[in-house]
């Protein structure tokens, strides 16, 4: 179990997140794939690597995902939002918060 802050892209592959609390009881676990996107704030988190997971922006099709601007946007939203511990924990995802938070995708002209 690790305990940093990040934002992972998984650009091709499969990869398990286990995810802890901030007193590491083990939550729950997450399935990423092609083109998800998480950001791990709080507690701690560990990786399994189900199929090999590519690393690279030549792998990534932008012209199939949310542009980059539009998680930027995304982090953007929970660093200004003064209640952002009740989010400990929890699992997100960007359009999802697109929708709480009141942002769209600038680059694909879309929200959640």
């Amino acid at each position: 179990m690790v305990r940093t802050q990040e934002a992972l892209v998984i650009l091709r592959g499969r990869l398990r997140v286990d995810l802890y609390s901030k007193d590491c009881s083990y939550l729950e676990s997450r399935i990423l794939e092609a083109h998800d996107t998480v950001l791990l704030v709080a507690g701690g988190h560990g990786f399994k690597v189900l199929d090999a997971v590519e690393k690279g922006a030549a792998a990534f099709d932008l012209a199939t995902a949310e542009s980059p601007r539009f998680t930027g946007r995304c982090i953007a939203a929970l660093a200004q939002d003064p209640d952002i511990m009740r989010k400990t924990g929890g699992i997100y995802q960007v359009a999802e918060l697109a929708t709480e938070y009141g942002f769209t995708d600038p680059d694909r002209e879309m929200s959640a």
